[in-house]
């Protein structure tokens, strides 16, 4: 399906890029001409699909079954930030799911040292809560287009970024940790998160 085909609570988060300004971020209107400091061929990732319109780099998630954060997930997003960032004229990250039932599901319970070690790599910690931190001081807006279950880290991950839109038809949020007396999600530990009166 693509993004015009799409039914969100807000319009296409891409081309509203005034919106930005409100973090912020500074966004310039660019040319569609590609940016050459970013090879397309290191933009190859086992478990996102990524895309480049401009200054806008769209990653889908693609870790099947259920989008669970594991280590390769954890790995590809680390070294998608890293490139990202390296690029200057890449302005924005928008992160969507090619699941239309999950968007991040949770961690993979059964790896989490290794997501750890992969986390390890970008932000010195063997934690993802700090890779979600660094996310969202990264200089790129961010944005997470969500349909489908988006489930204690992956809530985590979609609280760090900057912008988030959800499918009025099919996103469903869960942050189970507290039931279990476990904080879970710690917004502050990712920033500042304007509300809208």
């Amino acid at each position: 399906m693509t993004l015009e085909n799409r039914k969100f609570a807000a319009t296409d988060p891409a081309s509203r890029l005034v919106a930005a300004s409100d973090y912020g971020h500074t966004v310039e209107q660019v040319s569609s001409t590609r940016s050459l400091a970013v090879d397309d061929r290191s933009m190859v990732f086992e478990t996102l699909k990524v895309r480049r319109e401009g200054a806008v780099l769209f990653a889908e998630i693609a870790a099947p079954p259920m989008n669970l954060l594991g280590p390769e997930l954890v790995r590809d997003l680390v070294s998608l930030i890293q490139r990202a960032e390296a690029d200057n004229a890449i302005q924005v990250l928008v992160f969507m799911s090619a699941d239309p039932d999950y968007f991040i599901s949770h961690v993979d319970v059964t790896r989490i040292k290794e997501y750890r070690a992969e986390a390890t790599k970008l932000t010195g910690e063997a934690s993802i809560g700090i890779l979600f931190r660094h996310l969202s001081a990264s200089r790129l807006v961010t944005i997470a287009q969500i349909e489908g279950r988006v489930r204690g880290a992956g809530s985590e991950f979609v609280l760090a970024c900057d912008m988030r839109f959800a499918a009025r038809e099919s996103a469903i949020f869960a942050q189970p940790e507290p039931g279990l007396g476990d904080p879970g999600s710690r917004p502050s530990a990712y920033g500042k998160i304007p509300t809208r009166s």
